[in-house]
């Protein structure tokens, strides 16, 4: 893995109020694993990515799965029929190359729809164009990461219904994403202490306005205090940034 800059070394160190070197318990490089770690961990709770990231081709099945009528009333039965999984979908979301649902997209380069008319028939590739208002075959949700189509819809049912390319994510980490990253390794290193032999003889902790001496019992508390934190700030950020997907 390669670190997104959710947070840094220096910022975790501000938040325990203690250095990090290369032979302080944890190490350096411990810190630098535990960052790259929590960015997979937001990123995969989350459905997201919060810096930018590239698709190249990556394929989009077109059936029951992933696929929803748009939201209008039935006015002979007074139900909606957003999940009515039927030929006539025309909404669809997009995945990465590892058929994970993603969102918000900042860019569609390219986006084709398969011709074929069955799952045994050999991919058939068309281009597609964005409607902006002048005309075209789909219109991008970007928050949500969803594709509707006005014309050209792959066939329904389809593995290999769509193919494009772009990227998704954030142009900048937000300042929320960027305290949960943080306190997801502090967290780390204070379990990493509150386990470690030498717990005894390290320095005391300041974590903002809350002090930790050598006591065992109060780091297992704040620790507990900090997961509280940790899953607030999930919830907020998943409420605000993530994609909403129900499938």
């Amino acid at each position: 893995m390669v670190a997104k800059g959710y947070t840094t070394e220096e910022l975790v160190e501000a938040e325990l109020g203690n250095d990090i070197t290369i032979s302080t318990t944890p190490t350096t490089a411990q810190v630098a694993m535990w960052i790259e770690e929590a960015e997979a961990e937001i990123d995969e709770r989350t459905q997201s990515s919060f810096t930018s990231a590239s698709v190249t081709d990556a394929i989009v099945p077109y059936d029951e799965h992933s696929t929803f009528r748009s939201s209008f009333t039935n006015y002979g039965y007074s139900l909606r029929t957003d999940h009515n999984w039927t030929g006539t979908t025309d909404f669809v979301y997009l995945y990465d190359e590892n058929g994970k649902k993603i969102a918000p997209i900042l860019t569609i380069t390219s986006l084709y729809r398969n011709k074929a008319g069955s799952n045994t028939q050999s991919d058939d590739w068309e281009l597609l164009t964005e409607n902006t208002g002048s005309g075209g075959d789909f219109f991008l949700d970007k928050l949500t990461g969803a594709i509707t189509f006005t014309q050209n819809k792959p066939t329904f049912g389809l593995n290999r219904g769509i193919k494009w390319s772009g990227t998704y994510g954030h142009s900048t980490v937000p300042k929320d994403v960027q305290k949960l990253a943080t306190k997801l390794v502090a967290r780390r290193v204070l379990q990493m202490k509150a386990k470690s032999s030498q717990f005894s003889s390290i320095d005391s902790i300041s974590l903002e306005s809350i002090s930790i001496s050598k006591n065992i019992s109060q780091t297992v508390m704040f620790i507990q205090s900090l997961e509280s934190e940790i899953e607030v700030l999930f919830d907020r950020i998943i409420g605000a940034f993530a994609s909403d997907l129900v499938v």
